[in-house]
């Protein structure tokens, strides 16, 4: 069974338009998750919100949440709020991207638009698990007791890091192998 891309109905310009309107977002969005991470920054978490993701157990998570004063944690709820917008605009942003640079690659290779696609489609798992994730860290951030949610947030954020650098890896080197098509194609 062949998969089918799940932009097949977007014109090249729309797909252009959406690859564009998802970074800016992006962008935007990573600019005001940055403002709100410093107040995040502690002894025990230096990496802010990053910090408390990978937290992976309670007491971690415990200390973590209480380097953090009343007002760093209206942050802290703040980010984890906004990042069910983000993970949903980086997600078509980076699954576009892959299916975008596959079919500018898919000439020469025939593989890689296969590589594109299942990227593309784990963009959404990663949505996914960062949403899982939220739930984990929101859950925690209201002082529950249930000492497995940081294991859960740690290993969803794990897996959604790695989904999202192989797209970005796949997204940069297309880009640079196209350029380099690109340029040798040029007449001298």
């Amino acid at each position: 069974m062949r998969w089918a891309s799940p932009f097949k109905h977007f014109s090249e310009a729309a797909r252009i338009r959406s690859i564009a309107v998802t970074f800016m977002m992006s962008v935007i969005l990573l600019l005001v998750m940055h403002t709100l991470d410093g107040p995040l920054k502690s002894q025990f978490a230096p990496r802010g919100i990053v910090s408390f993701e990978l937290a992976g157990n309670y007491e971690v998570s415990r200390q973590i949440l209480n380097s953090w004063n009343a007002e760093a944690r209206i942050y802290a709820a703040l980010s984890l709020g906004l990042d069910y917008l983000f993970l949903i605009v980086y997600a078509l942003f980076i699954s576009l991207s892959c299916m975008q640079v596959g079919k500018a690659l898919g000439a020469n290779h025939s593989f890689l638009p296969g590589i594109a696609l299942f990227l593309a489609g784990a963009q959404f798992l990663a949505a996914a698990l960062d949403a899982i994730e939220n739930w984990a860290l929101i859950h925690l951030l209201l002082n529950t007791s249930r000492r497995w949610l940081p294991g859960l947030a740690r290993w969803c954020a794990m897996l959604k890091f790695s989904i999202v650098t192989a797209g970005l890896i796949f997204i940069f080197g297309g880009l640079i192998a196209v350029g380099i098509k690109k340029s040798l194609k040029r007449p001298a």
